[in-house]
């Protein structure tokens, strides 16, 4: 699913973009444990998003809610 349906990029949570940064801090500003997932829709607009860790069917989850918001 994750390759069919998504593009993903990789951040540096130390250093992460300034457009990353952006988009975390005004949809997710309650987001503290890594890692951090961002989803996107392809106009760059936020729809979805994540922090903590979580099992293959809860990140297989959090696509589909992605998908469904896009």
């Amino acid at each position: 699913m994750l390759n069919e349906k998504f593009v993903c990029l990789a951040s540096d949570c130390d250093r992460p973009e300034p457009e990353v940064m952006a988009i975390g801090r005004e949809n997710m500003p309650y987001a503290r444990t890594l890692p951090f997932i961002l989803f996107l829709d392809s106009d760059g607009k936020f729809v979805h998003g994540t922090a903590g860790g979580t099992t293959a069917f809860g990140f297989k989850a959090d696509l589909e809610e992605a998908l469904a918001r896009r």
